[in-house]
């Protein structure tokens, strides 16, 4: 079973960004992932790190066709790698 959490998003005119909180405490917090989809409207890039910098995910999509493919892709696979999988599989 994985713990409760928080998804955060800011939205802008040519970018979205996105963290996932853990709930570690009954009052506490800890960032699991963040990332950002920039060039929204160009040459959409899809970043997603953990908070030691590693990165999970890093994308450029061209003229943006395949973005909402790729997302939707990745958080209704089977084998679970969409966003929340990959922020509960962080240790």
């Amino acid at each position: 079973m994985t713990s409760p959490g928080i998804l955060t998003i800011n939205v802008g005119s040519s970018s979205l960004k996105f963290s996932v909180w853990r709930l570690t405490g009954r009052y506490d917090l800890q960032e699991a992932l963040r990332g950002e989809i920039e060039k929204i409207g160009t040459a959409p890039h899809l970043a997603a790190r953990i908070p030691a910098g590693d990165t999970l995910l890093d994308k450029t999509f061209g003229d943006g066709a395949g973005l909402s493919h790729e997302v939707l892709r990745r958080n209704s696979s089977p084998s679970g790698s969409g966003v929340a999988a990959m922020a509960a599989s962080l240790p």
